[in-house]
């Protein structure tokens, strides 16, 4: 939801919706303007986020609030899955950032492209647009909203889609599971990407059997108990982001049939 430009090594980002369905959230989230950027920025500098170096609050050309900071230099966390453990290592540290914050008024996107691995060695948040205040968290108005806002707000549906993220990662990105260190594939990868979930209680509603179900599913495909490709249709019959374009009835249906989908897999 960020718009980013690059001039002489330098990124500027600027909260930008790419699709209508993505105006609501932005905008609520923006109603305070360059105040609430900057507070959001201080509560996860406050709780342990690694952020670019030198990042500030600007403004661009046209007045609009922007992000500035350096080029952050290494290698997206998704390239990593191809290497499960340090990969794994740092979606474990992803979601206890998750964690720290919620406490506080603050969430952190743990959407995996935002994410760097700097030469270093640092893990680096790189998008903190828009802000994610649950003081300005919006009402959902149809059911793709109802699982956003869970996605974004609910810590425990946070970390449980970050554990299916990370598992369908390394099941489409990873090593062959059929030549591959069985031994990490089906044992440690699995459980670590298990152990990320929380759990959750009883009447969670539609985020959580949603994002649940994809997480049992690769971490079933990864212990070897769910063949692979019963693991992906169900990833691809429960994407959010398939339900951005569709009519709400059409939203209605495909989530049915993902609900039918997770049943008959014998998922939770």
């Amino acid at each position: 939801m960020t718009t980013l430009l690059q001039r002489r090594g330098q990124v500027t980002k600027k909260p930008q919706p790419h699709h209508p369905a993505e105006t609501y959230l932005v905008e609520a989230m923006m109603r305070g303007g360059a105040g609430t950027v900057r507070r959001y920025v201080t509560l996860l500098r406050a709780a342990g986020v690694h952020l670019p170096d030198a990042l500030e609050v600007v403004h661009d050309t046209n007045g609009e609030v922007a992000v500035g900071h350096p080029w952050v230099s290494g290698i997206p966390l998704l390239d990593l899955a191809a290497d499960p453990e340090p990969f794994l290592a740092a979606v474990v540290q992803v979601a206890a950032w998750a964690r720290d914050l919620d406490d506080t008024d603050a969430r952190l996107d743990t959407n995996l492209a935002n994410f760097v691995v700097c030469d270093d060695g640092r893990l680096v948040t790189v998008d903190v647009l828009p802000p994610l205040l649950t003081s300005l968290r919006p009402t959902p108005r149809n059911c793709r909203e109802v699982l956003f806002d869970a996605l974004c707000f609910d810590t425990p549906v946070t970390l449980c889609a970050l554990a299916g993220y990370a598992g369908r990662a390394l099941l489409t990105g990873g090593p062959d599971l059929a030549h591959g260190p069985a031994g990490w594939l089906t044992g440690r990868a699995a459980a670590v990407v298990a152990g990320l979930c929380p759990g959750h209680g009883p009447g969670g509603g539609l985020g959580v059997w949603w994002f649940h179900a994809r997480t049992v599913a690769a971490a079933r495909a990864l212990a070897g108990t769910m063949p692979r490709d019963q693991a992906l249709a169900l990833f691809a019959s429960t994407s959010v982001l398939a339900l951005r374009d569709a009519a709400e009835p059409e939203r209605q249906a495909r989530v049915a049939a993902a609900h039918t989908l997770a049943t008959r897999l014998g998922l939770p």
